[in-house]
């Protein structure tokens, strides 16, 4: 499968599997609520390298993986 959006390949490996589009949701919220409370307990912090950036307003540091979403719902993950 080349050439393929992220979101199609997981749109088409959903289809061959028969997972429902709740399942998915589902699994995303497990998955926040599990690496935010893993962030928490401190079990990243020897993989996660603090990043200095650069911009015209100063310099952030960047310790914690943005991506994890403590308050993520099943509702706000259905109208993605």
């Amino acid at each position: 499968m080349t050439d393929k959006l992220m979101g199609n390949a997981a749109e088409f490996i959903a289809d061959q599997l028969e997972i429902s589009r709740e399942e998915m949701d589902e699994f995303a919220l497990s998955s926040h609520q599990k690496a935010f409370a893993a962030t928490e307990a401190g079990k990243f912090k020897a993989e996660i390298v603090p990043v200095a950036l650069q911009d015209k307003r100063g310099t952030t540091l960047m310790e914690r993986d943005e991506p994890i979403r403590p308050e993520t719902t099943l509702e706000a993950l259905a109208k993605l």
